[in-house]
């Protein structure tokens, strides 16, 4: 199994996350992904730990600038929503991931990166799907950490399998002492 595929980090959520051992004097950089990692995958309604974690981060120094990185596919609403979301969070930078262009190509992470003004080793990106997310970051050489989806797949990850092929590499996670529950 390549290691691509695997995260740096597990965790059940986000809010479990302690970002004290993940941000140090070298990473300074927050990429999040936003369905079913900050929040449910068609859901606006977001946990208010969530918003305190983002902002005492943004607070204590420990993060300089945050990202979202989220595949919409297409323009309209799913891109407006990821707008309004990022305003609700207090995140400023947004990347969409079209059709043509998403995640886990290169091109998402790397105009992150730019908004930024930040270099891969010094990022970390947090997401749900391992396919994406996971092994976007890790081409970039970004710190990953991946989370259980909070709901539902979107119909376009039901369809493509992605989850079904998931279990492998979790089952990998589980291995190597990465992620603590059976898969």
């Amino acid at each position: 199994m390549s290691e691509l595929y695997l995260p740096d980090l597990a965790a059940r959520r986000f809010e479990e996350i302690d970002f004290s051992q993940v941000f140090n004097e070298k990473r300074k950089f927050l990429c999040l992904d936003l369905d079913n990692t900050l929040l449910p995958q068609t859901g606006e309604r977001v946990n208010p730990s969530v918003m305190e974690i983002l902002s005492s981060l943004r607070a204590s120094g420990q993060v300089q600038d945050m990202c979202l990185i989220s595949n919409v596919i297409v323009p309209g609403k799913r891109l407006w929503r990821l707008h309004h979301l990022a305003e609700r969070f207090g995140i400023r930078h947004v990347v969409p991931g079209f059709f043509w262009n998403r995640k886990p190509k290169n091109t998402p992470f790397k105009t992150a990166l730019k908004l930024m003004k930040a270099e891969a080793e010094e990022t970390v990106m947090v997401g749900d799907q391992i396919f994406s997310d996971i092994l976007g970051g890790n081409r970039m050489g970004m710190y990953t950490i991946w989370l259980e989806p909070m709901s539902p797949d979107h119909w376009t990850t039901i369809v493509v399998g992605k989850r079904f092929r998931e279990k492998k590499v979790r089952r990998e996670m589980h291995k190597r002492g990465i992620w603590v529950q059976e898969p």
